[in-house]
């Protein structure tokens, strides 16, 4: 009886670590792709893109997963992707608003606004977030 419950207890210890170790699929709407490569170059996994402030801002949001990676593209405003509306091939300006951040934490949400001046960017769009060589394309816009 005490190995049954003990392999049991080993069990769900292991189910755990598994549950944990997967991607939180929650903190993203439906249809938000992931890209290995923007993860592992960049640090972040983009979790939404959504337009706010009356449809002046599109508000960027990410989970930092490589602090160290993260922290390049964070301090310096030149590598920040630039978001391009798929359907009419048009970029966004520079994003605004934006505090460099130079001490990133891993596992922890930041944000990006950016200028949608004249309302490019509607719900419903889709767009790519591009940077230098990566890109994480039909991101749905809320």
């Amino acid at each position: 009886m005490r190995r049954l419950l003990v392999a049991l207890a080993l069990a769900l210890a292991a189910g755990l670590v598994v549950l944990l170790a997967l991607p939180d699929r929650a903190d993203r709407p439906a249809g938000m792709p992931v890209s290995p490569e923007v993860e592992q170059r960049y640090g972040v996994r983009f979790t939404m893109v959504g337009v706010t402030a009356d449809h002046g801002l599109l508000d960027v949001r990410f989970i930092v997963l490589d602090p160290d990676h993260a922290t390049d593209m964070l301090s310096d405003a030149d590598r920040l992707p630039d978001v391009v509306v798929e359907s009419r091939g048009k970029a966004l300006p520079s994003p605004a608003l934006m505090p460099m951040i130079h001490n990133p934490v891993a596992g922890r949400t930041y944000y990006v606004l950016y200028r949608n001046s004249g309302g490019v960017v509607m719900a419903g769009d889709t767009v790519t977030l591009a940077f230098d060589e990566a890109r994480l394309r039909h991101v749905p816009v809320l």
